[in-house]
């Protein structure tokens, strides 16, 4: 996967939020909402997510080979017509492994800064 330069530049974005897991749920809702306000010129910045659990160390090690990326399918109705939207999501920075680098994640929350 490779970002597009024309969405935002998420590269000079800061790291400005801090999420304790790292599944789909938080990653379609939470994140996706960070990378839309991104890409409407907000600002919103990026997320450090956080793999809490030991069984889930391979999802942050994955999304860190991605560099962060990951492909978002949103399928629904819209005026009772299907719908469907593929997007690339590019609000993550980083994943770390709570369990491994927890120095690293109370560095990260002691330098957040929001503005």
């Amino acid at each position: 996967m490779k970002w597009p330069t024309s969405a935002y530049a998420r590269d000079q974005l800061p790291e400005r939020m801090l999420q304790f897991g790292s599944g789909m749920l938080l990653r379609a809702l939470c994140v996706a909402a960070v990378d839309t306000a991104n890409r409407a010129g907000a600002r919103a910045g990026r997320i450090v997510v956080v793999q809490s659990t030991a069984e889930g160390a391979d999802r942050a090690s994955a999304l860190n080979a991605q560099d962060g990326l990951f492909t978002l399918i949103e399928r629904g109705l819209s005026g009772g017509v299907p719908v469907e939207r593929v997007g690339l999501i590019g609000a993550i920075s980083r994943a770390l492994a709570a369990d491994s680098q927890w120095n690293v994640v109370r560095d990260v929350a002691a330098n957040l800064r929001f503005r």
